[in-house]
């Protein structure tokens, strides 16, 4: 035991006590908004947002963050293959906006609207709850007002987590951060320490939706780490873990969403079950360390 906690410490979080580096949550609508509704709304965001410190820009809709740094570690660059995938409904002419929130030059909220969909993606994470009333107090009043001339096809939750090996990159131990009778996790890992992918996507349990889709990609990747402020130094590889997972939820015509207050449940169920698949991937010694330890392996 004490040596599995061992190699689980030579592990590294994203943040110093958990290993979220982004979470992102959004809603696709049935059909565009209308145009006179949209300029309406699309006014007041762009004083609301500007008043809360974010910084308003025309641009693509269904912007994706890129990915931060680590926490504590700048010298870290990393780029994200795989699980951006966006929603189904073509954006093309609906007139996104993007508001963002930069800190330290790193993009740490932000809204995406656009006639087709909202989002809201942030790279502090201080818990479920904060995030859950920080996501109300941003998109709570527009989903509203959009909610009452159409209706909600698409909920959806994403997590990014990240772990990285403090030390050389063919010494890497997956098996110290992974569960070895994962239902999400290939086997073939245990034996190997080379870079790979795996990708498991599958319909659950419905609930109150029509379908529900969950998907969880793992990463191993080598991230490059400027050993010295010299730009031209050698960059040190340093090897990581990255997890994603995803639900969505696709919503019956007979749907009852009406606004934000009837979108929380799904979310809660959402982040319930997100919580349960990273369980099923990580082992208990992570779990413990970054405070999971509430939850229901699927």
């Amino acid at each position: 035991m004490g040596t599995q906690v061992d190699m689980a410490m030579s592990w590294q979080l994203a943040h110093q006590d958990h290993a979220i580096e982004r979470v992102s949550i959004g809603f696709q609508f049935t059909e565009p908004l209308p145009s006179k509704l949209w300029q309406s709304m699309l006014s007041a965001a762009e004083t609301g947002f500007q008043d809360l410190g974010f910084a308003g820009m025309p641009g693509e809709p269904g912007f994706v963050l890129p990915p931060p740094g680590i926490q504590g570690q700048p010298g870290f660059e990393i780029v994200i293959q795989g699980g951006n995938a966006v929603f189904g409904l073509p954006l093309g002419g609906q007139g996104g906006r993007t508001f963002r929130v930069i800190a330290g030059n790193e993009v740490t909220e932000e809204v995406s609207l656009t006639r087709a969909r909202f989002a809201y993606t942030a790279t502090v994470y201080d818990g479920w709850t904060r995030f859950r009333n920080r996501s109300q107090s941003l998109l709570g009043r527009y989903l509203d007002e959009a909610l009452s001339m159409v209706g909600i096809n698409l909920i959806k939750m994403e997590y990014w987590d990240r772990f990285v090996f403090d030390g050389p990159p063919e010494r890497a131990d997956y098996e110290a951060i992974l569960r070895s009778d994962s239902r999400h996790v290939p086997h073939f890992y245990s034996s190997t320490n080379e870079l790979w992918h795996s990708h498991v996507g599958y319909f659950a349990d419905p609930g109150s939706s029509q379908r529900r889709l969950v998907n969880v990609n793992v990463d191993v990747l080598d991230l490059l780490q400027r050993v010295e402020a010299d730009t031209q130094a050698p960059n040190a590889p340093r090897r990581s873990v990255g997890i994603y997972s995803m639900v969505q939820d696709t919503l019956g015509a007979e749907s009852t969403t009406v606004g934000w207050h009837a979108c929380v449940s799904t979310l809660e169920d959402m982040h319930t079950i997100l919580k349960g698949v990273l369980l099923d991937v990580i082992n208990d010694e992570v779990a413990q360390r970054i405070s999971l330890n509430a939850g229901v392996r699927p």
